[in-house]
């Protein structure tokens, strides 16, 4: 009989490393016959300070990182993508918006068993999309193509519904595990891993799990609460 092991997942929607994390955390999870997995994405706010309507995303990235290293940033992350499987292909035009009603989405979907489903439709319409996740006409669009009905999503949207219990889970995020950066990975409640990870250490984790060992807690590429990505 398999075992299931829970796993949180912190992140932002607006967040490149917790794209990356997704796909290295899929690949890591693949590997094992013997455990099936429950996955509850959480959420994050890199700036809750955003507009809805968004902000061109390069001239926010001037302002906050300077136009000398934008250029050097943006390759490299690029590149990153385009070396997972399947790759990503970053882009970077487009408009950066606030995440609330994102995350609301999120937790909404996990309700009707579509939560995998929709992140990932929202990290590729926002990555590699170029479109505005803030936009709910965006959003009901991801949750229809991830299998929700778009008339029920719609109406989620323009209610308040939801809005206090992201608000508290960010919170929670901050408070509970002192999390500054996402992606931030918890395993059964009790082992952390910080950052984009590879799959073999999230493998390694697990196989830890697996035998009731305690894992060793290490750190990866994460984004921070201030918009910087490293």
């Amino acid at each position: 009989m398999s075992r299931i092991i829970k796993i949180d997942v912190i992140s932002d929607t607006i967040c490149p490393w917790c794209y990356v994390g997704k796909r290295r955390l899929d690949t890591a999870l693949k590997s094992f016959s013997n455990a099936k997995f429950e996955i509850n994405w959480k959420p994050f706010f890199l700036d809750p300070n955003l507009p809805s309507e968004g902000v061109d995303k390069m001239e926010m990235y001037a302002k906050k990182f300077g136009k000398s290293r934008i250029e050097g940033m943006i390759a490299a992350m690029k590149q990153t993508g385009l070396n997972e499987n399947p790759p990503i292909q970053f882009s970077y035009g487009g408009k950066v918006a606030n995440t609330l009603d994102s995350h609301r989405l999120i937790e909404y979907s996990k309700h009707h068993n579509k939560q995998e489903e929709v992140v990932s439709e929202l990290f590729s319409d926002y990555f590699e999309g170029e479109k505005n996740i803030g936009s709910r006409d965006v959003l009901t669009d991801a949750a229809v193509r991830a299998g929700l009905d778009g008339g029920q999503v719609s109406r989620f949207l323009e209610s308040s519904e939801g809005v206090e219990q992201v608000k508290e889970e960010v919170e929670e995020a901050h408070l509970k595990y002192r999390v500054s950066g996402v992606p931030f990975f918890i395993f059964e409640g009790k082992y952390a891993l910080s950052g984009a990870q590879e799959p073999e250490a999230i493998k390694r984790v697990v196989e830890k799990i697996l035998t009731e060992q305690k894992p060793t807690t290490v750190a990866g590429d994460v984004c921070t609460i201030d918009g910087t990505c490293n």
